[in-house]
């Protein structure tokens, strides 16, 4: 009976320190589609959603939209988040007159307060470019890699602006993803 009471003893210290542990650090993936971005102006007549994602029809002018990342687990006192990357993924089918999608990022706390990514646009090259001297048409993600942290942050958002349709066929934001960590 006894070997029986250290046994379960040691059961309770071993999932007292997993359950210290896991709640000590959250390794979070979260992906959301394209489709559940929103325009900057829901006056914009011309933003579409679908499966692609969401589009910009219009021929003339770009618009913008915002799409928004959940943070789970951030109802800890204090806790930190850490950005290690997001990615945006992308059509763009602008290239023949060298416009280009342009994407930001923004971490944002419960106060309001927040972390900005620097701008980069739609290119070739993989992660995006950080000027908009290009002609690129085709689908590709645009990323930021640079691990940024802040205190009881509850939402990351990417901001955009989605290129004319000056071609005819609409670009897309198709689906955003992030790699957190939640300490």
């Amino acid at each position: 009976m006894r070997n029986f009471a250290i046994f379960v003893l040691g059961l309770i210290v071993f999932s007292a320190v997993t359950a210290t542990d896991s709640m000590a650090q959250s390794s979070q993936f979260p992906r959301v589609s394209g489709a559940t971005c929103q325009p900057t102006m829901p006056a914009y007549s011309s933003w579409i959603r679908g499966n692609s994602g969401i589009g910009n029809t219009s021929t003339t002018s770009a618009i913008g939209v915002v799409c928004a990342i959940p943070i789970e687990g951030t109802s800890l006192s204090s806790a930190t988040t850490t950005v290690n990357s997001l990615r945006i993924y992308y059509l763009d089918q602008n290239g023949t007159n060298g416009k280009a999608i342009s994407c930001g990022g923004y971490l944002i706390d419960e106060a309001g307060a927040w972390i900005n990514f620097a701008t980069k646009f739609s290119c070739s090259t993989a992660g995006g470019c950080t000027s908009n001297a290009n002609t690129y048409q085709g689908s590709g993600y645009i990323e930021f890699s640079s691990p940024t942290s802040l205190t009881n942050a509850h939402q990351l958002v990417a901001s955009c602006a989605l290129v004319d349709a000056s071609t005819g066929a609409p670009s897309y934001i198709r689906s955003l993803k992030a790699w957190l960590t939640v300490m």
